[in-house]
C-alpha cells in the first residue's frame, strides 16, 4: 500500500503535543515527546491499520514456517512458565496471534487460550488449519468479559499499535484481579540502536508505530493500574540486515565481543527488545 497522506498525533502516553524529531527513514519519521520521552511515529499515515495488514498478508507463509518452527516452540513453552504463577482457571488471552504458533503451545501444556489477531488470513490460517480459537479482532472491539483471564500475553505487537494506551487499559480490564500481564516489545533505548542508527531494522515508522524505553513502558503500565513485577531487556545487534555475513573467525570475534554486551543489557536495560510482567493488583490490594 502506497500512500503520502500524514495525519498529526499527540503524545498517547501523556497526552502532549511538543515533540521533537529524532529519526526520518523510509519517508516517515519518528519524533520524541518533550514531556514524558515517548517515541511514536509522528506525522502518521492516515491508515496504518491497512498498512499492516497487506503487509501481513503477504509474510504469511513466513509466519507459519517461523511460529511453528521446534525453535520458536520451545520459545513459547518458556514464556508460557513465566504465567504459571498466575495460573487459577487456564484462561489465557493472547493480543496479536498472527498465526497461532504461541497459542498452539498454550493448548499443549492444557491451558484454554483465547487469541486475537485483526489480520484476517492470520486468524483464519490459525483456525482453519490448527483448530485454535482465534478471533479477528483488536482487544478494543473483541467482546470480551470483564476480570476474566489469568494471563494476556503479547510479543512484537505493540509496536505496530496506534494507540497503545487503549490497549493496555483493556488489557486491565479483562484481566481478573491477581493476573497478569506479559508484554514483549522493541526497546528504544538500546545499543542496537546506538550502533547502528537508522540502519537498525525495527526502525519502521511506517510499521511499528510506538517505540518504548524501559521507563515509558512502565509508564503506560501503570498508568492502566498494573503494578510491574519485572522488566528485563535482551539482545544486540553490531550490524545490519545488509551487511556481508560472517563466517569463521570473523563471526567467532563478533560473538565473543558480543557475549559481555549481552550479559550487561540484562543489567542495564540495553537489550533491543524489552519484556514486562505485571500484574493487575488483588481485590485486596485495591
Amino acid at each position: 500500500m502506497e500512500t503520502n497522506e500524514l495525519s498529526h498525533v499527540r503524545c498517547d502516553l501523556c497526552g502532549a503535543d511538543d515533540s521533537q524529531r529524532v529519526l526520518e527513514k523510509e519517508g516517515a519519521c519518528y519524533a520524541e515527546c518533550k514531556r514524558c520521552g515517548f517515541i511514536y511515529a509522528h506525522p502518521r499515515i492516515n491508515d496504518p491499520e491497512a498498512f499492516n495488514e497487506e503487509i501481513f498478508q503477504e509474510r504469511l507463509q513466513t509466519y507459519v514456517q517461523k511460529n511453528y518452527s521446534a525453535k520458536k516452540q520451545r520459545d513459547y513453552r518458556r514464556e508460557l512458565r513465566r504465567l504459571e504463577p498466575f495460573r487459577q482457571n487456564n484462561r489465557l488471552l493472547e493480543i496479536g496471534s498472527n498465526v497461532g504458533g504461541f497459542l498452539f503451545q498454550a493448548r499443549q501444556l492444557n491451558w484454554s487460550p483465547i487469541g486475537l489477531e485483526p489480520v484476517v488470513a492470520c486468524a483464519r490460517y490459525g483456525c482453519e488449519q490448527r483448530g485454535l480459537n482465534i478471533i479477528a479482532s483488536t482487544l478494543e472491539e473483541a467482546s470480551l468479559p470483564d476480570d476474566h483471564f489469568d494471563a494476556v500475553y503479547s510479543n512484537a505487537v505493540f509496536e505496530h499499535l496506534a494507540a497503545p494506551s487503549v490497549c493496555f487499559q483493556s488489557a486491565f480490564r479483562v484481566l481478573r484481579p491477581g493476573g497478569a500481564l506479559y508484554v514483549d516489545t522493541v526497546n528504544y533505548a538500546c545499543c542496537t540502536r546506538e550502533y547502528l542508527g537508522a540502519g537498525w531494522k525495527l526502525l519502521k515508522p511506517r510499521e511499528h508505530l510506538s517505540l518504548y524505553t524501559p521507563a515509558t513502558l512502565r509508564a503506560f503500565c501503570e498508568k492502566a493500574g498494573f503494578e510491574v513485577l519485572r522488566m528485563q531487556t535482551n539482545g544486540v545487534r553490531f550490524r545490519t540486515n545488509e551487511d556481508r555475513k560472517l563466517r569463521g573467525l570473523g563471526r567467532l570475534r563478533e560473538e565473543l565481543a558480543k557475549f559481555p554486551i549481552s550479559l550487561a543489557c540484562r543489567f542495564t536495560l540495553k537489550g533491543d527488545s524489552i519484556t514486562v510482567l505485571a500484574r493487575k493488583p488483588s481485590a485486596s490490594s485495591r
